[in-house]
């Protein structure tokens, strides 16, 4: 994850925080967040934890990238520690287990145990430059189906340059996934932005993600994918609250002819202040579309084939203590294809503790 920062007003320092982007959802075992969703669509500060929040649910690799921005107070590279390391446990129940990177859903619901390490070392910050590496680690498993749980382990690099009021992020990763007990995906990422102020208030970022994806068996389905994205943030409430807009397009081209498609993604989110408990926390809201045309025909339907899904987020988080940050996230998807085995609706309810050293 790459973090940027815009340029103060006042005392205080706007903080962005990016999720990292995934394009199409892997509504599978334990969903993302990964995100295996390449949903491609996961609290503040630099530098900022990769999130597979999707490993319960709707996407492993979360579309659309950035449902997540926060907001927040930042510090500077002095006064934080070089390293940070963060534990997470949690559970979940999904409705519809399902992975729809190989177009599969089971019909059936299930409850899943969650289990994620988060380290991240900075190995340069200053004014205008920095430099960090990544390390993250998530667990699924599933009570009862346990060919879907998910492993995933994903190494990173990020390092982001201030030109001006401007930032340019360049990061990149490589992300190896286990399914049901046995290798199924690689993936490398290439993901170049640049995050520029409008006005005081509204910021845009310009991004184009570039993943190669090598499946571990069905070697058909291994593609390069190309999106460029824009996206926009509104800020108001002192800074404490956020619109933010995207629009992306897409293009997959896979070693296999049925499986390259061209197609788009559009999403609206809504992250607002919350006082709970005597603590300041965050609630959000968000709606990604994604329409998807395939260049060829699907055999098994002998025509060309179409999916489009939408999906319905909700997420509330806050501070158990200085240490320990508490969530909950809903997430709906109703996905229509007429390939029957890729069309699926889906339900994922997943609570999760953090702790951050």
């Amino acid at each position: 994850m790459c973090t940027s920062s815009p340029p103060k007003r006042g005392t205080r320092q706007l903080s962005i925080r990016f999720a990292r982007p995934f394009v199409r959802p892997f509504v599978g075992a334990k969903e993302r967040c990964p995100r295996m969703t390449k949903s491609h669509s996961g609290a503040g500060g630099r530098p900022a934890p990769r999130r597979w929040r999707d490993l319960p649910g709707v996407s492993l690799l979360s579309i659309a990238s950035l449902a997540g921005a926060t907001v927040s107070t930042a510090a500077t590279a002095a006064d934080t520690p070089a390293g940070s390391l963060m534990l997470k446990a949690g559970a979940a129940y999904d409705d519809n287990v399902s992975n729809s990177q190989i177009d599969t859903a089971t019909g059936r619901g299930d409850s899943i145990k969650t289990l994620g390490l988060n380290a991240k070392y900075r190995l340069y910050d200053d004014k205008k430059n920095h430099v960090s590496i990544g390390y993250e680690f998530n667990q699924s498993l599933h009570t009862r189906l346990h060919g879907f749980d998910i492993q995933s382990h994903v190494v990173s690099f990020d390092a982001s340059r201030k030109f001006g009021s401007s930032t340019l992020v360049i990061d990149y990763s490589r992300d190896y996934i286990i399914f049901g007990g046995s290798p199924f995906l690689s993936i490398e990422i290439v993901n170049p932005s640049i995050f520029t102020p409008i006005r005081s208030n509204i910021f845009v970022r310009g991004s184009y993600l570039i993943l190669n994806e090598s499946f571990s068996k069905d070697r058909r389905r291994n593609a390069v994918h190309q999106q460029p994205e824009l996206q926009a943030f509104y800020f108001f409430d002192h800074s404490k609250a956020y619109v933010l807009l995207s629009g992306n397009y897409q293009r997959e081209m896979t070693s296999g002819p049925e499986f390259s498609y061209g197609g788009y993604g559009l999403s609206a989110n809504l992250a607002l202040p919350v006082n709970l408990l005597k603590q300041k926390g965050k609630i959000k809201f968000g709606y990604d579309f994604i329409r998807r045309d395939y260049n060829n025909i699907t055999p098994s339907i002998k025509s060309i084939r179409e999916d489009q899904w939408s999906v319905v987020k909700a997420r509330l988080e806050f501070p158990v203590s200085s240490k320990i940050l508490f969530s909950i996230d809903y997430k709906y998807s109703d996905r229509y294809s007429n390939l029957p085995s890729a069309a699926s609706k889906e339900g994922l309810l997943t609570t999760e503790f953090s702790y951050k050293f």
